[in-house]
C-alpha cells in the first residue's frame, strides 16, 4: 500500500548516499508524497525523477512510483509545453547505474538536434556511438 511504502522512508536512507533527501544533496524542483524531481548535473533538459524512500533496485519499487513519476512529468516547463522526450532507467552498474539508488531519467529532446539523432529512440543512439544527440532544449 502507498502508506506503508511512505512511512517505511524513514527508515531506509543510505549514509552518504547523495539521492536521499536527508543527506542534504538534494535541490528538489517538485515533489510528491513518494519522490521527488531535479535537474541533472548534465543541465538544461536533463532531470531526475527519484523516489524518497532508498531503494536500489526497480524490481522493488512499490506499484505506487508509476503515478509518482506521472505526476512529476507534468511539473517539468519543457514537458508542460509539449516538447517531446525519453524516459529511462539505468539498474546495475554495468548497464549506468551510478549511483544505487532507483532513478529515471528525463531527457527532453529537440527539433534543434542535429538530423542523424533526431527521431531516434535511446536504443539508436545507444547501440550506434558515433551518433550523440545535441540536445537543445
Amino acid at each position: 500500500m502507498k502508506e506503508d511504502w511512505i512511512l517505511k522512508q524513514q527508515d531506509q536512507i543510505a549514509s552518504g548516499c547523495p539521492f536521499c533527501i536527508e543527506n542534504g544533496k538534494v535541490n528538489i524542483l517538485s515533489e510528491t508524497e513518494g519522490a521527488y524531481l531535479v535537474e541533472a548535473l548534465q543541465g538544461p533538459g536533463f532531470y531526475l525523477i527519484i523516489p524518497k524512500q532508498h531503494i536500489e533496485s526497480l524490481l522493488d519499487l512499490p506499484a505506487y512510483w508509476q503515478t509518482c513519476v506521472a505526476d512529476l512529468l507534468r511539473h517539468i516547463p519543457e514537458i508542460q509545453a509539449g516538447k517531446h522526450f525519453n524516459l529511462s532507467y539505468n539498474q546495475g552498474h554495468v548497464a549506468g547505474q551510478r549511483v544505487s539508488h532507483v532513478h529515471a531519467w528525463v531527457i527532453i529532446r529537440s527539433d534543434s538536434e542535429v538530423e542523424e539523432t533526431r527521431h531516434l529512440g535511446l536504443a539508436s543512439l545507444i547501440s550506434n556511438p558515433n551518433k550523440q544527440a545535441a540536445n537543445a532544449p
